[in-house]
């Protein structure tokens, strides 16, 4: 499924490059175009974690800029969760870089913002905070099992409804 899937998404991609292609550059359907191409982009990305996830490879991770990335997705986000909510990107200055799975964020910031949007249907703020955190030992030993020392937190907050205690013990199944 995984593979038809990608091949879909090609022809996609594919399609969507010829247009912008053709296009001039003042034309009106560019943004568009260039949101479809992200978005396919984006779901290519997620395709290939998902062959890699059946096929029990380890994703790459790779040095990322957390704020590029979330600034990058802005766009995409503001779509996402519709007029009604505002998003804000609060975001550190002179951030550490990290070593992750770009994709594997961008997949956290997108369903935590539909998780937001369905918890405020009359709309609200999504806010998407970075920041560099120094964790000592007493943190560390509390929360997930962590060493103490330098962190770049990625803190997203939404003025929706809260998670009832049924969803939220379910919180983190498949």
């Amino acid at each position: 499924v995984a593979h038809d899937f990608n091949n879909l998404l090609t022809a996609i991609l594919g399609y969507a490059n010829l247009l912008l292609d053709e296009l001039p550059p003042q034309d009106s359907l560019r943004n568009d175009l260039e949101e479809i191409r992200s978005a396919g982009e984006r779901a290519a990305s997620l395709t290939r974690q998902l062959l890699a996830f059946s096929r029990r490879q380890m994703l790459q991770p790779q040095v990322v800029d957390i704020n590029t990335l979330v600034a990058g997705m802005q766009k995409l986000l503001r779509r996402l969760v519709t007029e009604h909510v505002e998003v804000v990107a609060a975001l550190a200055p002179d951030l550490m870089s990290v070593r992750v799975d770009p994709s594997s964020i961008e997949q956290v910031l997108v369903n935590l913002a539909v998780n937001a949007r369905d918890a405020m249907p009359k709309g609200g703020r999504l806010t998407i905070e970075t920041a560099n955190v120094d964790l000592d030992g007493t943190y560390a030993k509390t929360h997930v099992p962590l060493e103490p020392g330098r962190y770049v937190m990625i803190a997203v907050g939404d003025t929706g409804q809260g998670i009832d205690e049924t969803t939220r013990a379910r919180i983190f199944e498949p």
